[in-house]
């Protein structure tokens, strides 16, 4: 069984949630000052967005006794099937096409595509600790734990 919590955000991570928050605080404050505008509306999605971002991002990950890969969110998780192998990926990854997600708030969550993988998962919170999970059904998961090393060694011994 390999466990490991979500490694520490990375900068650009950090950037987008900043960036994002000041816009949202900024947006409460005009709504104080001008109550009867449209930046009441624009204000209430971008914090339900903010909050959904949050909720959604992940805290943790395992591959249980069953080979199963667990992606603890700090609201809910996902299970992916029987993981055939682990990879540490080196060096810059692009996340290419967004189909659904989330490119930063918090986290990288969400279905993308790229030249190199196809279509995957993503469920990342540092850009230069990623781990490419593939299940034995042919899906690919990126995640970013903070003991990197740890995910590719004992995977293999998993299997």
């Amino acid at each position: 069984m390999i466990r490991g919590a979500a490694a520490k955000p990375s900068p650009a991570v950090v950037v987008m949630t900043t960036f994002t928050l000041l816009l949202f605080v900024g947006l409460v404050i005009a709504t104080w000052l001008h109550p009867r505008t449209p930046i009441v509306i624009i204000g209430t999605v971008l914090g339900a967005i903010a909050l959904g971002c949050y909720l959604r991002s992940p805290v943790a990950y395992e591959i249980t006794p069953g080979n199963q890969l667990t992606i603890r969110l700090r609201l809910g998780s996902h299970v992916f099937g029987p993981v055939r192998q682990c990879v540490i990926l080196d060096g810059p990854v692009s996340f290419g096409l967004r189909l659904w997600g989330n490119g930063g708030l918090f986290a990288v969550t969400g279905i993308f595509w790229n030249g190199s993988f196809g279509k995957f998962r993503a469920y990342v919170t540092n850009l230069r600790k990623l781990v490419l999970v593939e299940a034995q059904d042919g899906g690919k998961i990126i995640i970013s734990p903070d003991n990197t090393q740890e995910w590719s060694h004992e995977a293999q011994a998993t299997r």
